[in-house]
């Protein structure tokens, strides 16, 4: 048996290993949520059908084995816009939403801004989906008209609580019911998707990607807002909970907190 790789970590809710070393810069002000633009709009639809449906299609095939449990619990939900909240795990998890899961629909994913930071790729990154979060008040409204000009469209919305990647995590990190002001103000549907991990079948080989999609859950028109946020959120972890918590979710890094850690 491989030996185990050991993470130490200081706080889940901020840390991040995603290792892309990227310098976030500001959105600017020429930078634009909803693109109006034929040849933008173009290159959008072609970067996202012909670039990379195919690319990370492949990718979640061959490289992740990704598998998908509850596809029926998309039925229902085939006319009409979405949320889905997943747990972190996987730098890919987003885009396997997309062309293993969604399609056809088009997906977006909320993502924090360094995202849209790279000089050479921030426009082709935002063609296939990343919608940034705003980095200013200024940007907030600019924002919301874009998440719902998506839900009219009857399109979709991935969003990551944990806000951070960690790869090959098989717990489940604390996380907030803010997110879930979207959904509620909108009054859409939200499924819940969590990414466990199978062990790998030869020594020396990383485990593979099982994601799992819950049954839509729907915004309680009797609560408050913040007492139906609080609903949605608690619905969404008490699945991803259930499924991360699987003896099967295979711990092939293993993430301790410093202070409890012997070294």
């Amino acid at each position: 048996m491989d030996k185990q790789r050991i993470v130490y970590y200081d706080n889940e809710l901020t840390d991040d290993f995603a290792g892309n070393n990227i310098k976030q810069k500001k959105l600017g002000p020429r930078f634009k949520y909803i693109h109006r633009n034929i040849f933008w709009r173009f290159g959008s639809w072609f970067a996202y059908y012909f670039i990379a449906w195919p690319i990370l299609g492949l990718i979640g095939s061959i490289k992740f084995g990704v598998r998908v449990k509850g596809r029926k619990n998309l039925k229902s939900l085939r006319k009409t816009g979405f949320f889905v909240y997943g747990n972190h795990s996987c730098w890919g998890d987003s885009f396997f939403t997309s062309t293993k899961i969604v399609r056809p629909k088009r997906a977006y994913i909320i993502a924090n801004p360094d995202a849209v930071s790279l000089p050479f790729l921030k426009n082709f990154v935002q063609m296939i989906g990343a919608t940034p979060l705003p980095d200013s008040y200024q940007r907030t409204r600019e924002f919301l008209d874009c998440i719902d000009y998506r839900m009219k469209k009857k399109q979709v919305i991935i969003i990551f609580p944990e806000a951070h990647i960690w790869p090959y995590y098989t717990g489940l990190r604390n996380f907030s019911s803010s997110s879930f002001f979207y959904p509620v103000k909108m009054n859409k549907p939200v499924i819940a998707l969590a990414g466990t991990w199978r062990a790998p079948k030869k020594a020396g080989k990383k485990p593979k990607i099982t994601l799992h999609i819950s049954a839509p859950f729907y915004p309680d028109a009797n609560l408050d807002r913040k007492e139906a946020e609080q609903k949605l959120r608690d619905q969404v972890y008490a699945f991803l909970k259930d499924k991360t918590s699987s003896k099967d979710n295979y711990e092939y890094i293993k993430y301790v907190k410093k202070d409890k850690a012997s070294v």
